[in-house]
Order: C-alpha cells, then structure tokens, then sequence
C-alpha cells in the first residue's frame, strides 16, 4: 500500500473500505472488522466520520474502558459461519463469516450494492513486512497468515464463476497479480479514473442543477394550501387570519 497512490480515494465520488487495521493508514468512508475489538487500533473506533461495521456478538465487549456498541458511527451485522459457498451472494439477514473479514467485507458490499469491487493491498502474502501497519507478531501468528493468505487466495480464485454469475467483478490494483491472473488487474489511477467516469457520464456542475425542477412542480396543492391543513384548530383559534403569499 506504501507504493500506491492512496491519495486518490479522497477524491469526491469514491466509496472506499477498510479492513482491519488498514483503516490507520489509509483514510476511507467505510471499515469492517470481524475479530475481537481488541485486536484493533483505538483511533478506528473514535473517528466519528468513519462508518463502522463489526459483528453483533462483539457489541457488548469491553475496549478502551468503554463497551464496543458506545463508539461513534458503529453498526453491527450478525455473522453465520458454515455458509456453502454457493450461497455467498444470497440476500441474507446474516453475514457469512469464514473466519476471516475479507470474505465478509466483499459479502457486505455487494449486499450495498456495490457490482465491481477493487482489491487494495491484498498481497495475499508478506516478506519482510507483515502488513502495511507496524506490529509484531510471533513465529506462530506469522504461520496463521500465511496459511490464511493461500486459503483466501485459493477461494477467491474458485469463486470467479459464482461472481460473474452474480455480476459481481473483483478487481486486482496490484503491480502484479496474486491471484493468478485470473482477475483483472489496473493501477490505482486507472481504477479511479474508470469510476469516476462511469459515476459522471453525464454532465455535471451548475448547468446540470439548472435544469432540475422544482419541488413545488410535484405538489398537488399550493404551499398555502399545505399549511391551512396542517394548522391545528387550537393554533387556528390562537391566531388572526394571515394572508400567505406564494412566490
């Protein structure tokens, strides 16, 4: 993630979603989590403009001295685990849970409506540096990831029919691609571009609200009118009669 142009997600127009502990590098509009919030930086819970999404059971845990459901802009979703994977697109009250947020994040955004999703930073493996924030994890912890890359590397590559099925598309903004090939891969200034411009195909800016029309065009009464019927008698005997004047 250091190597890119992270940046470009401020741009106005770009929905953006950490995982993890990636929210502490990189500013976005949305975060999942799907572990214990202790596992988590305390800055992520306290930034109010920051939408939070983490997992009902988790609500009521303890963090920072303060119950995890007290924090600013934070909702909860229910996980499910042993969900088949031909049922991972299903609408669904729950959220599929495999052991990993990754799967739950995709899941999640694809619930909001959200069709192509571009996969920042998911190296799906680590060499000198385990992720993209400082931390130490032990000889055991750095097995766990490896393990858990492969698996999630392994799955996203099998479910690319189910995808294309859902119409969903996974996109790689990697300088290579670690799944092999099998989804396509861009820059991040090519990403952002093709968003921005599928987002704005049609003119925008002060000629485009010139043309909209106004609210009272819609209404099937005069302004007048809609406030008469809304005046109570107890008001109305309160009052003198006021002539109201539409412009």
């Amino acid at each position: 993630m250091h190597d890119m142009e992270m940046g470009m997600l401020q741009m106005g127009g770009v929905m953006s979603m950490a995982v993890n502990n990636a929210a502490t590098v990189v500013s976005t509009n949305l975060w999942c989590g799907g572990d214990n919030p202790a596992c988590y930086a305390p800055e992520i819970f306290e930034n109010a403009a920051l939408t939070k999404l983490a997992p009902l059971p988790m609500a009521e845990t303890t963090v920072n001295g303060k119950q995890y459901f007290q924090y600013p802009n934070l909702f909860f979703y229910v996980p499910e685990k042993d969900v088949p994977w031909h049922r991972f697109l299903e609408k669904s009250p729950s959220v599929p849970w495999y052991h990993n947020t990754l799967f739950s994040s995709i899941h999640i955004a694809y619930m909001l409506g959200f069709r192509r999703i571009y996969l920042v930073g998911c190296d799906f493996g680590f060499k000198s540096e385990v992720y993209a924030y400082q931390t130490q994890l032990s000889e055991e912890e750095k097995d766990w990831n490896r393990r858990l890359y492969k698996y999630q590397a392994e799955e996203l590559i099998g479910l690319k029919p189910l995808f294309d099925q859902g119409g969903l598309e996974i996109v790689e903004v990697a300088t290579r691609s670690h799944l092999g090939g099998t989804y396509r891969r861009v820059w991040m200034s090519d990403a952002v571009k093709e968003e921005w411009n599928a987002m704005f195909k049609s003119e925008r800016g002060p000629k485009m609200t010139m043309s909209l029309p106004h609210s009272s065009r819609f209404a099937k009464k005069t302004i007048g009118d809609i406030i008469e019927s809304q005046r109570t008698p107890e008001f109305k005997s309160k009052t003198t009669e006021v002539p109201v004047t539409v412009i």
